[in-house]
């Protein structure tokens, strides 16, 4: 029989909506001021960026049924195609996002949970 907490969903776990904007805010202010990432979001509209970004976590964590945006092959096409995104690049925003979550106090089980459902989205962000 599964606990009240395996049933709870990461999104839940974690803090809910209040949590997730914020945890979107402080990622992305690290993201800009990160020299190995930070090109990839110069011509970006920010605003509209964390919208997306709460959207995509909010469904990615359990906190919704559906996620509208673009998938994340296309999110990401061209910034691959004509920026050279790549597997270091990835692995430098799982680092922030996993600073970022032990930042706002995500205990560390909650972080490597999150970091196992990012993972699986490498080749897509990639577009392999």
């Amino acid at each position: 029989m599964k606990s009240d907490q395996e049933h709870t969903s990461l999104f839940c776990r974690i803090g809910g909506h209040a949590c997730v904007r914020r945890i979107v805010d402080v990622f992305y202010n690290k993201v800009l001021d990160d020299y190995r990432v930070s090109r990839f979001f110069e011509t970006i509209d920010m605003e509209r960026q964390r919208t997306k970004l709460v959207a995509f976590l909010t469904y990615a964590l359990g906190g919704g049924t559906n996620f509208t945006g673009a998938s994340m092959r296309k999110a990401h096409e061209r910034m691959v195609r004509e920026g050279g995104l790549n597997d270091e690049h990835f692995d430098v925003i799982v680092e922030i996002i996993a600073g970022t979550l032990k930042e706002v106090g995500i205990p560390a089980p909650l972080i490597n949970e999150v970091r196992a459902i990012l993972e699986p989205t490498r080749d897509d962000v990639l577009n392999r």
